[in-house]
């Protein structure tokens, strides 16, 4: 047995303390802070997944969606950064936020930013918590093509193109966005009733929408579904897809969520903002997640981005599934009884079979405690070549340290700190992974062709 210690990669992990600035630049004030304060609305996490070339990873930015609908950024007193984890628990919640108003800074995009000094959840947290876990059978997205008026002539793409990649036109054709969250959630989630329109020319040039290179998404998101107003009854779809002709800033993002008034109801979305080049399979697919609730892990390659292993010759790089943890935490698409939950002590050899088109019985997902923690966790998962997952970059059990509390909860368990995509990751058998410290060990027994057969030892109070 061949044991690995494992060297805990934290790459491109963001402390909630940056949350509420990484996307618009170092603060800059052209004043003193004005006017004392108190706003409430929907504390919402924008996520963004850098484009292309751009040499961003990955950003989460923390604001304030008003009962307008207007987009506050907001950031935090020095107070409320050092007990700052906590909000992530709060997102999507309505909230009371105590603070100021910054004078207009010199990045400012759209106007200034809110300094918090408190934020306090104005609804249930029973309520709260329905909202994160509850499974929605039907969940159709509207698509939204929209181009700047500044450039009118400028179509990436027929809205053909983007009926093939959700889906619309051939539901149970293989790669489309539909077809892709069907399997990804085992047949809980349908996105049967999504839509394409557009395109549809916007009022206002590219720089009214990204003032200095940032994206305003309270006007993003105002004009390009008032212009399909007329198309669309809003109410009846769970999540937006806003599709630009250009830019959206360094990245494309995604939310859950956001609160829009259309059609004389107030309601939460999933929204989607995404810029031309990201108007792929991968590229919707990570958005998509995010809208729908998911936060990134520290490796990508791993759910949803995979390693372009297939590809589509028009709609380009299959995504793989996302991670069990994510799949349980954030959907409730795993049923209780197929997660093995450690007990400590204990001893237990268990067949977990593969995440993609799994067998209809046996477990999809281990979760062992660390130090006794509730929200802190390794998780464990069989990967095997099968539907969407045919495109990862290997066959193997992943394990992944999963904490609920930082904004990116799974960091990949990877032996030698490298690629996180490479062979250190990947753990076959006759290999073992130990924590010492905390009295766990992971063996790879055995395989099959859709099931790995891994041995569990949790005794934190043994002598190791």
């Amino acid at each position: 047995m061949n044991d690995r210690t494992c060297v805990k990669r934290y790459l491109g992990a963001i402390s909630l303390s940056l949350l509420v600035s990484v996307a618009r630049g170092p603060l800059s004030l052209a004043g003193e802070a004005v006017a004392d304060s108190a706003l409430t609305g929907t504390l919402s996490i924008l996520h963004g997944d850098g484009l292309p070339g751009s040499g961003v990873e990955t950003l989460a930015v923390l604001g304030l969606v008003d009962e307008t609908g207007a987009w506050i950024p907001l950031r935090l007193e020095s107070a409320l950064k050092a007990s700052a984890v906590g909000l992530t628990s709060l997102a999507g919640q309505r909230v009371r936020v105590t603070g100021r108003w910054l004078a207009a800074a010199a990045d400012a995009s759209g106007g200034p930013d809110f300094e918090a000094a408190t934020i306090e959840a104005l609804d249930l947290p029973g309520e709260a918590i329905a909202v994160a876990e509850a499974t929605t059978v039907n969940a159709p997205y509207v698509t939204i093509l929209c181009r700047y008026a500044d450039s009118i002539n400028v179509t990436p793409h027929p809205p053909s193109y983007y009926n093939s990649l959700m889906g619309t036109a051939a539901r149970t054709r293989f790669p489309s966005m539909t077809d892709y969250w069907r399997e990804q959630s085992y047949s809980a989630l349908s996105l049967d009733g999504s839509v394409v329109v557009g395109w549809y020319n916007l009022p206002q040039p590219q720089s009214y929408y990204i003032p200095n290179g940032n994206p305003d998404f309270g006007r993003l998101t105002d004009d390009c579904t008032a212009v399909a107003d007329a198309d669309v009854f809003f109410p009846s779809f769970s999540g937006i897809n806003l599709f630009f002709n250009g830019g959206v800033g360094c990245c494309g993002w995604g939310a859950s969520n956001w609160v829009i008034t259309r059609d004389g109801q107030t309601k939460s979305y999933g929204l989607v903002w995404q810029p031309p080049s990201l108007q792929n399979l991968v590229g919707v697919a990570h958005e998509m997640g995010h809208s729908l609730g998911d936060p990134h892990s520290d490796c990508g390659v791993w759910e949803k981005i995979g390693a372009c292993r297939i590809s589509d010759p028009v709609l380009g790089c299959i995504p793989d599934h996302d991670l069990a943890a994510y799949k349980d935490l954030y959907h409730g698409w795993i049923p209780s009884g197929r997660i093995y939950a450690a007990q400590d002590p204990s001893t237990k050899t268990i067949t977990l079979q593969r995440l993609a088109q799994p067998a209809a019985q046996g477990y999809l997902l281990a979760r062992i405690p660390i130090g006794g923690s509730a929200t802190h966790f390794y998780s464990v998962e069989a990967r095997r070549f099968a539907g969407y997952d045919a495109s990862m970059p290997g066959e193997a059990v992943i394990i992944q340290d999963v904490d609920t509390t930082r904004p990116e909860p799974a960091h990949i368990v990877d032996a030698d700190g490298g690629d996180c995509g490479d062979k250190g990751a990947m753990w076959t058998v006759g290999e073992r992974f130990v924590d010492l410290a905390n009295g766990i060990t992971i063996s790879v027994d055995s395989a099959s062709s859709n099931s790995f057969k891994v041995t569990i030892h949790l005794c934190s109070i043994c002598d190791q």
